[in-house]
């Protein structure tokens, strides 16, 4: 039977604790009573659309490396590599 460790034991208990003794989460008057102008409406559309604009050249910036990492795979090697990979094999293949 597989012991737990003293480190993932300790990590329950105050997980637990945590979980117990929290406090109540407090929303801000907009987001509770649903009093909002429309520039306060107008202000979190704005933040809403520049969060989702950040998350979207994130997104798209890993998937533009990735797309160059498969590219640059696909090369063939530059000349000066070759030639160090042809003279390994040589001395491989004469020893």
């Amino acid at each position: 039977m597989k012991s737990i460790s003293p480190s993932s034991c300790s990590l329950l208990v105050a997980s637990v604790l945590l979980a117990i003794s929290s406090a109540p989460v407090q929303a801000c008057t907009v987001c509770f009573n649903g009093n909002a102008s429309q520039d306060d409406v107008t202000a979190l559309n704005g933040a809403i659309f520049l969060m989702f604009g950040v998350l979207a050249l994130v997104l798209g910036s890993f998937v533009a490396f990735f797309v160059h990492l498969a590219r640059k795979a696909n090369q063939p090697l530059p000349e000066h590599v070759a030639f160090m990979h042809s003279i390994n094999e040589d001395d491989s293949h004469s020893s």
